[in-house]
């Protein structure tokens, strides 16, 4: 009969390393520089990944304002459908994705990255789509802008010629200026070498002289009175293309105190001719007798006012 024996023994492994087939815990991923050619104002960060109940990832941005420099990172994001990127605007941007699992079969994977930015383009332009054309035009005068340059440039033009042709004004001076045409338009273009930063233009304001109209000044009489005497003042009004005034008005004024207006009447209602003038007239007493500045106001069709004046000496009492 044989017999059975038991022998045990020992292996030592000197060195040995496990491992497993499967992905690493974590990883970091930081994007190359995005630099969009100038500065811009970052707006949204939005992206596309795969991930489940045990694999995660984060995105961060950081932004480099000069271009050569970086600020810190962000706070995650949170809304991969779009969030608002929370660096202010610079010159370059990048992101950072943090990727974790809790299972080394599993893996989270980010499949694209969009970063939108707006910006002011570096050139543009307003300008009138008509023509200015003033009635009675003699010169034309200043052209005047209210702007705000931000260290950038703006430029200003004028055309006579409905924008076929545009000359430059630097000064805004255009009493040199040819009236033939009697019309005007205005541009003004803009620059700018930088995308966060834009030049700005608030109004235009154009300055130009009229023909003024015919008129004669009747004056006052009597021109020396007492503080009883009554003044009449007359003005005669006339227009070569036979267009009335809406308004007919005499101020009277010392030193810089007005001391009173007064609407003017027609001499003649009937008289419905222009071209050879018309006369008007009001009557008023003056208690103060000084040295008073008549002005004769003519106001035509609303828009434009025409003024004349004389200096009347009035008598003192004896």
């Amino acid at each position: 009969m044989a017999s059975q024996t038991h022998t045990e023994f020992y292996v030592n492994f000197d060195d040995v390393n496990l491992t497993t087939v499967g992905y690493a815990w974590s990883g970091n991923y930081i994007s190359q520089e995005f630099d969009p050619g100038t500065y811009v104002f970052w707006d949204e960060i939005e992206w596309n990944d795969q991930t489940d109940g045990d694999t995660d990832l984060t995105i961060r941005t950081r932004n480099s304002p000069s271009g050569s420099s970086w600020e810190p990172w962000t706070q995650e994001y949170t809304q991969s459908s779009g969030d608002p990127i929370h660096s202010p605007s610079g010159r370059k941007i990048q992101f950072s994705t943090n990727l974790t699992t809790l299972n080394y079969s599993k893996t989270p994977s980010l499949n694209d990255v969009s970063i939108s930015y707006e910006k002011y383009y570096t050139t543009g332009s307003i300008e009138m789509n008509y023509d200015y054309e003033p009635d009675n035009l003699r010169n034309w005068g200043w052209l005047t802008w209210i702007q705000q340059n931000n260290s950038e440039i703006l430029t200003h033009y004028y055309s006579t010629d409905s924008g076929n042709s545009w000359n430059i004004t630097d000064d805004g001076n255009l009493s040199g200026v040819s009236t033939g045409s009697g019309k005007i338009r205005l541009r003004t273009e803009f620059q700018t070498t930088k995308g966060t930063v834009t030049p700005t233009l608030f109004e235009w304001n154009l300055t130009y002289e009229i023909s003024q109209l015919s008129t004669i000044l009747g004056g006052v009489s009597p021109e020396i009175g007492f503080n009883d005497t009554w003044y009449n003042f007359t003005v005669r009004y006339s227009d070569p293309e036979n267009d009335p005034p809406t308004l007919v008005m005499l101020n009277i004024t010392e030193g810089t105190s007005k001391l009173g207006s007064w609407e003017m009447n027609e001499v003649d209602v009937s008289d419905s001719e222009y071209v050879d003038g018309k006369w008007y007239y009001t009557t008023t007493s003056q208690d103060s007798l000084e040295v008073r500045i008549i002005h004769f106001i003519l106001q035509q069709r609303t828009q434009v006012m025409f003024g004349s004046r004389v200096i009347i000496s009035m008598g003192h009492m004896f």
